[in-house]
């Protein structure tokens, strides 16, 4: 099964799509007049109610996940990191995003459009 390659691109005022568009290879490359765009990229799966997951997206999970002795907060942030998606808390990588069960993730937001919802969960 091969994987779904969509992209979004964020100009620091609004989201949006940007498959299909005819200077795709010059968006992600930076060329011409998209250099100041930050790119997200599908990650070919989606929360639970069917909204796709994309670098950046803030994730809730339910329930909150325990690893050892310690509690991880119930946002994260999708990124890739050694080689694969991960869940990211403070910068440090906690788990992989395929580990996940779909069914226990909702995306909030993305921390481009919604940098606040991090604020208070991320300190």
């Amino acid at each position: 099964m091969s994987k779904e390659i969509k992209f979004k691109a964020w100009d620091g005022k609004k989201l949006q799509s940007i498959d299909g568009h005819p200077e795709l290879g010059d968006i992600l490359q930076g060329k011409g007049g998209w250099r100041n765009l930050t790119i997200m990229q599908y990650t070919g799966l989606k929360d639970k109610r069917g909204k796709e997951i994309y670098e950046g997206d803030v994730i809730k999970r339910e329930p909150c996940v325990v690893y050892g002795d310690s509690e991880h907060n119930p946002l994260t942030v999708v990124g890739w990191m050694n080689g694969t998606y991960c869940l990211i808390e403070k910068g440090v990588p906690i788990d992989t995003l395929e580990s996940n069960n779909e069914e226990d993730m909702e995306v909030i937001g993305n921390i481009y459009k919604n940098p606040n919802l991090l604020n208070n969960e991320q300190d």
